[in-house]
């Protein structure tokens, strides 16, 4: 059940998130110093798309991402556009959940409507 009803936190978990906190801390700082820190989150959600879809035997190379990614979506393998799909459902289940932090059923089928680039439903 949740909230759980026993203490969680401890001092070992505590003094292990030390080191994290601050290296999160030094990459928000790094960030705010580049022109548009938008591109570099992309990055990361590029690369998480291209590993998840890897674990599915769907294989692209970044070089092929990046290009599709700058170029029109028409372009690219068929494993290079699913990654790009896969990037831009991340993007688009995000943005959904800081509008309405809640996970709904219809949230999940527009996801995948994106990944696999249909309308269809359940």
């Amino acid at each position: 059940m949740l909230p759980p009803t026993v203490v969680i936190e401890d001092t070992t978990i505590l003094k292990k998130t030390i080191a994290p906190s601050r290296s999160l801390s030094e990459l928000k700082g790094a960030i705010t110093n580049l022109p548009n820190p938008t591109l570099f989150i992309e990055t990361i959600n590029l690369q998480e798309a291209q590993a998840s879809s890897a674990m599915e035997n769907i294989i692209t190379t970044q070089d092929e991402l990046f290009r599709a990614s700058i170029n029109e979506k028409g372009r690219g393998s068929s494993a290079t556009k699913e990654v790009i799909h896969y990037k831009d459902a991340l993007w688009y289940g995000i943005k959904q959940i800081r509008k309405k932090p809640v996970l709904a059923t219809n949230l999940f089928i527009s996801i995948m409507q994106i990944i696999k680039e249909n309308n269809s439903g359940k």
